[in-house]
């Protein structure tokens, strides 16, 4: 199984095209995607996100859960290597009859282009700016996912650790269509110029 899923995500890596890159494998229905978005930065053109989805068995339609991704601790070296994680609590979601996207913003792993949800230099921080541009891919992400068959597109909930949860505070302010709940894990807020309140530099 697990070489069957290295092959599947080296294949989808190689030349990515937005959907579904290969069958479902596992009784979580673990499949490779690659969702398309355009925010407010990016005007018309559209890049394609790093995605797991995980599924029940059948057709649906099911409620839809989306996993955000933090920042990686110590060197930004380590953004190449992120992919999406987060197996236990989408096989926990996927037992109670939700559907769950994990995505990888833009820039982080193999998502298409730069990273952009940092407002303002360290010392002046616009979280409240961040957290907006940090929605809006997310946000791409939900509403995508919205048109897919199996998803129940009223009935969705965002979970955001540590920067994501900044971001999923950035879905709560715009509050798109269909967002029913909202779930936060936010970092401890530590002293330094790099942490003072700042959600996933600590960790």
């Amino acid at each position: 199984a697990l070489l069957l899923l290295l092959t599947a995500t080296a294949g989808a890596l190689a030349d990515p095209q937005a959907g579904p890159a290969g069958a479902p494998l596992g009784p979580d229905n673990w499949q490779q995607w690659w969702v398309p978005i355009m925010t407010p930065a990016t005007g018309d053109r559209v890049f394609l996100l790093e995605t797991v989805v995980y599924r029940p068995t059948g057709n649906g339609p099911f409620p839809l859960v989306t996993i955000n991704h933090g920042k990686p601790r110590g060197s930004e070296t380590m953004v190449p290597e992120m992919h999406p994680g987060y197996d236990v609590a989408a096989g926990w979601f996927v037992d109670h009859g939700f559907a769950v996207a994990v995505p990888m913003r833009r820039g982080y792993g193999s998502s298409q282009g730069q990273i952009s949800d940092i407002a303002g230099s360290c010392d002046h921080r616009d979280y409240f700016i961040s957290a907006r541009m940090t929605a809006t891919e997310m946000e791409g992400v939900i509403t995508y996912m919205q048109r897919q068959s199996f998803v129940d597109p009223k009935n969705v909930v965002v979970l955001g650790h540590s920067w994501g949860a900044l971001g999923a505070l950035g879905v709560a302010y715009d509050a798109p269509l269909g967002s029913s709940a909202l779930s936060i894990s936010l970092a401890a807020v530590a002293r330094s110029c790099q942490a003072r309140f700042a959600a996933g530099r600590t960790g």
